[in-house]
């Protein structure tokens, strides 16, 4: 059998257990944006409305976990970037993002070293 990629089975994947989670991102809206930072403006009167990404595990979003030494981390990315008008940093963006992604889907309870 001769390599192929036609069905893309393999692509943004975890293959740590049979679960296979598809490894993606999560955009919030502009909408979901405006609505968490009304609530924060009760603390800061002056915050803008920023737009957040974040890493996603079987179409879960990532927005916290602990680290390997069991740290707390947030993981946080800025929508902003994925929205440039280079197409070679939007990519960059992207990658880095789904990389955070297979770092943190390797720390999952069901993951399973080989």
């Amino acid at each position: 059998m001769s390599f192929t990629q036609e069905n893309k089975t393999n692509i943004s994947i975890c293959d740590g257990c049979e679960k296979r989670c598809k490894l993606g991102y999560y955009e919030e809206t502009e909408q979901e944006a405006k609505d968490k930072t009304t609530s924060a403006r009760r603390l800061v009167p002056t915050l803008p409305v920023q737009r957040f990404v974040w890493p996603t595990i079987g179409g879960k979003e990532i927005i916290s976990f602990f680290d390997k030494y069991g740290e707390p981390q947030q993981c946080v990315f800025y929508s902003e970037f994925l929205h440039l008008p280079d197409p070679l940093k939007v990519r960059e963006y992207k990658r880095k993002i789904l990389e955070k992604a297979y770092e943190i889907a390797r720390l999952c309870d069901h993951y399973k070293t080989r």
